[in-house]
């Protein structure tokens, strides 16, 4: 790896030491080793820029779940040695208990888990711009709330501390200096071609091009398995969103030994909510869904999906729509 110290014997490797070096072993000042002083965070609830906001998050987190685990279940990644760039995408599922204070109320001391997946672009042993989807859904669902009431409530909340509720849009994005490079390999075009027919409102892709008894990890902690299922949840977004412009905003293809082949794909979709579905009742608000997936393929077949959205982020839109 270019300008990354031998320590480091891939880019898995430094993602995984990285982050256990700053939230495993609570390491919060390491961020500024591995952090650029103007890093760009991007995430469905606002963007940051900066080092200061990131380890005002990181602490925030903690002060809110102490006992965060931040278990890495995969690094599907890729990169240009001559420019010394690289980009992972990196799952990660969290079991924690809710004992401080923060955006989700006071401490329920309720055991949660959930997943994130954090897109990263890496140059000389830092991470200058980052992609960060939480599934908020699930932590809020098994603290015992209603997505889009904990919504209107959080909003509501930040008016009362004289807060600016934000979400992320591509209004209030800034460039970067990343150039996302072309993928060729076949089954992450496949899947790319999979999403983009699904959004087309072409469901018979499903049949094509999913397993039968395909595994899915779904936003809110849901896990389900099986065509019908996945056609159900796709349908839940498309009918919500009847005029949705959808987007593949980056594609990863790995075929590395030990595992299945494997596909990161950042994508979004901007439109408005004129439609029953998945966030409830149309409210004729324009909406920008950020969503990351990653899925396992054999034989040009999904036999595994985890799709991640923040449904507390996209829920707020609506709120803030509605006034």
């Amino acid at each position: 790896m270019k300008g990354f110290d031998p320590e480091y014997t891939s880019v898995p490797d430094y993602i995984l030491k990285s982050t256990r070096r700053i939230w495993e072993q609570r390491g919060m000042a390491r961020i500024h080793q591995y952090y650029s002083s103007d890093n760009i965070v991007r995430t469905a609830m606002g963007l940051t820029r900066g080092v200061d906001a990131v380890i005002a998050a990181t602490n925030a987190t903690l002060h809110q779940f102490p006992d965060r685990r931040l278990l890495g279940e995969d690094v599907i990644w890729t990169g240009d040695d001559d420019a010394g760039c690289y980009y992972s995408s990196h799952r990660i599922v969290s079991p924690m208990h809710h004992r401080g204070d923060g955006m989700f109320g006071p401490p329920s001391g309720r055991r949660v888990k959930a997943r994130t997946i954090a897109d990263t672009v890496l140059r000389a042993e830092r991470i200058c711009e980052e992609w960060l989807v939480r599934d908020h859904g699930a932590i809020v669902r098994q603290l015992g709330h209603d997505v889009g009431e904990f919504a209107a409530q959080s909003i509501a909340a930040e008016h009362e501390r004289g807060q600016t509720p934000s979400v992320f849009t591509p209004e209030s994005d800034v460039a970067g200096s990343y150039v996302a490079p072309t993928e060729t390999s076949e089954h992450a075009l496949m899947y790319a071609d999979t999403l983009e027919s699904i959004w087309r409102s072409d469901c018979r892709v499903v049949d094509a091009n999913y397993n039968e008894a395909v595994a899915l990890e779904l936003p809110g902690g849901f896990a389900e398995s099986g065509r019908a299922e996945a056609t159900r949840f796709w349908m839940g977004l498309i009918s919500a969103v009847p005029d949705a412009r959808f987007s593949v905003d980056h594609l990863i293809g790995r075929d590395d030994p030990g595992h299945p082949r494997r596909v990161a794909a950042r994508w979004s979709v901007r439109g408005t909510h004129d439609g029953a579905g998945a966030f409830g009742d149309p409210s004729g608000a324009p909406i920008y869904i950020l969503g990351i997936s990653h899925a396992e393929v054999i034989d040009q077949q999904i036999v595994r999906e985890w799709i991640l959205i923040d449904e507390l982020a996209i829920h707020r839109q609506i709120r803030l729509f509605k006034g």
